[in-house]
């Protein structure tokens, strides 16, 4: 087995960005879902009520210190650039607030009014952009883990993997029921693995990746998030319907892996991936 792509998503639920090569800490990918949208209520804003999130496309110039940015584009709302806040550099005013993210409340720093407003008109709602920082973690006990983990404003855990020969059955299973193949892009996933069998990830305890290791936590349930085109903003039915006839259990539909990582490190499109 190998790598196929590797991808992060700087601003949770906004477009995401291809990586050949992924620095893998505690928390997950350096970079990935650091950044989180909230609401007037102080609760993130996912696809999962607003899709047209999908359409803000996101990249990041190459940099490994702390002092990066995220760029940012929507169409009609031309672009900007959102320096991420290093304290390490003690530049700045800012301003800790909370975001909860589904039952965790997490720390954060706003990022100030001229970026909520950008925002908060590609919304049409009122919101305000948070940066997750070093100095405070986000420490999760998951019900169904063994142990606390570190995680950014991903869902719940630092990871997801998906096997390539996952979505090529899925697709042929949508394909037969008369209805378009589904994109990778519609998981959302971290890192996608080559030349495994369909849903072999489900079994996977341990991964090794070079000196990374990596093990296996919960199997990914899925939500509407799936359903949504992620160039247009627009929802369908799939893959959630086809998954619904054979990947539903007692804790909803699923597809993929969640993984927390066990010993970090870099890794690259192409690396060989142990299972043990």
């Amino acid at each position: 087995m190998k790598i196929k792509s590797l991808v992060i998503y700087p601003i949770k639920s906004c477009g995401g960005i291809s990586q050949e090569r992924l620095q893998l800490l505690p928390s997950g990918p350096l970079w990935d879902r650091i950044l989180v949208l909230a609401d007037e209520d102080g609760r993130f804003i996912s696809q999962r009520t607003r899709p047209s999130l999908s359409r803000i496309r996101t990249c990041m110039p190459a940099s490994s210190d702390l002092s990066a940015e995220v760029l940012v584009a929507a169409h009609g709302m031309g672009s900007r650039s959102i320096r991420l806040f290093d304290a390490a550099q003690g530049k700045g005013d800012p301003k800790l607030c909370s975001v909860i993210i589904h039952k965790d409340t997490c720390s954060g720093i706003d990022l100030g009014d001229e970026h909520a407003d950008w925002f908060s008109h590609f919304l049409g709602k009122p919101c305000r952009l948070v940066q997750q920082v070093f100095e405070h973690p986000r420490i999760r006990e998951p019900r169904t883990f063994n142990r606390k983990i570190s995680v950014s404003y991903a869902d719940g855990y630092p990871l997801l993997v998906v096997g390539e020969s996952s979505r090529v059955d899925l697709n042929r299973k949508i394909v037969e029921a008369g209805n378009a193949p589904v994109p990778m892009d519609r998981f959302r996933p971290n890192i996608v693995i080559a030349d495994a069998l369909p849903y072999a990830e489900d079994g996977w305890k341990y991964l090794r990746i070079g000196t990374v290791v990596l093990e296996g936590a919960t199997k990914c349930t899925r939500c509407v998030i799936t359903t949504t085109d992620q160039e247009t903003g627009e929802r369908g039915v799939e893959p959630l319907r086809t998954l619904a006839t054979y990947r539903k259990s007692a804790e909803g539909i699923e597809f993929g892996r969640n993984f927390v990582v066990v010993q970090p490190g870099l890794i690259s499109v192409g690396d060989a991936v142990e299972i043990f």
